[in-house]
């Protein structure tokens, strides 16, 4: 099978049934978009990679989003797709990216699994998070997701992050990070789901989301100025993220959480329930310009 891997442009993705409507949301304009065709034509999408590019860092990427359509030749899709990747951050001087994989309860989300990782000679990078999560079916009823969420998803003090410049996102994301507690990677300020919460004509407070995969929400980071606690400020915040994440999701979908904070987790826990969904993820990172052994395994990894 000849693979054909080019880049494609923001409304590209919205021709392609395989992939979730989520990621022709995202605010493309920090966003690599890789796609793998069956052939010159483009006649069938055999795989996708999203990364996102700091728009305060531009040489660090999160990569957001990997799927392989489920073939024999998959493993094969994927590694070309990383020769295409490796060759496009040294022109555009990537210095590295950060791969997750994630798992809920034994199973993996999506392709990369930690497996993978091993084959490509990628090495873990610690991380100390807190996971855990719902089904939807479990929270549905809730007093906080059936009766308070639509009102407090209309707090007029609520923004979303997507209709910001994607720079001053970051910047005020990261003026509300605790040092000691400072998640890995660049803050979901392109996702649809991510808010602030505005006090005084200033961000007071942040909540990130994501989806993972299919119907999988994450929720990434809860972000305080001065340690602002409020309810009011924190049920808005988690009311908001879930009213615009969980449109269009079954009950069958699951919300997880990584989080650096217990307390955090004990106030999600205090408005869903006990979070009863076991969730983790794995971090791994891989520098584009490096000239070591691992960084060999990985372009070399399938002959």
């Amino acid at each position: 099978m000849d693979i054909f891997i080019t880049q494609l442009q923001d409304h590209e993705l919205t021709h392609l049934p395989e992939i979730p409507d989520y990621y022709s949301q995202l605010r493309f304009e920090n966003c690599i978009c890789i796609a793998a065709f069956d052939g010159p034509d483009r006649k069938t999408l055999m795989g996708l990679f999203v990364i996102r590019r700091s728009a305060l860092y531009p040489a660090d990427t999160d990569t957001r989003y990997i799927w392989i359509r489920p073939v024999q030749e998959a493993k094969k899709v994927f590694t070309e797709m990383i020769r295409y990747t490796i060759g496009l951050f040294k022109e555009s001087r990537i210095k590295s990216t950060l791969f997750r994989t994630t798992t809920t309860g034994e199973e993996y989300i999506g392709f990369f699994t930690d497996a993978l990782t091993d084959g490509l000679g990628l090495m873990p990078v610690k991380e100390s998070c807190i996971f855990g999560g719902w089904y939807v079916q479990d929270i549905f009823d809730t007093e906080f997701i059936g009766k308070k969420m639509p009102a407090l998803a209309a707090d007029p003090s609520l923004v979303r992050m997507a209709g910001m410049q994607t720079k001053k996102a970051e910047r005020l994301i990261e003026g509300m990070m605790n040092a000691s507690l400072k998640p890995m990677g660049i803050p979901e300020t392109e996702s649809p789901f991510s808010h602030f919460y505005i006090r005084n004509d200033k961000p007071a407070a942040a909540m990130t989301a994501e989806l993972v995969y299919e119907n999988t929400v994450l929720l990434t980071g809860f972000y305080s100025r001065d340690n602002i606690w409020e309810d009011e400020v924190f049920s808005s915040l988690t009311a908001a993220v879930l009213d615009a994440a969980l449109e269009g999701l079954g009950l069958d979908a699951q919300v997880i959480f990584r989080l650096t904070e217990p307390a955090v987790k004990d106030r999600l826990e205090a408005l869903l329930g006990t979070a009863e969904v076991s969730a983790e993820q794995r971090l791994y990172r891989f520098y584009a310009k490096s000239t070591t052994d691992d960084n060999a395994a990985w372009a070399n990894s399938v002959k």
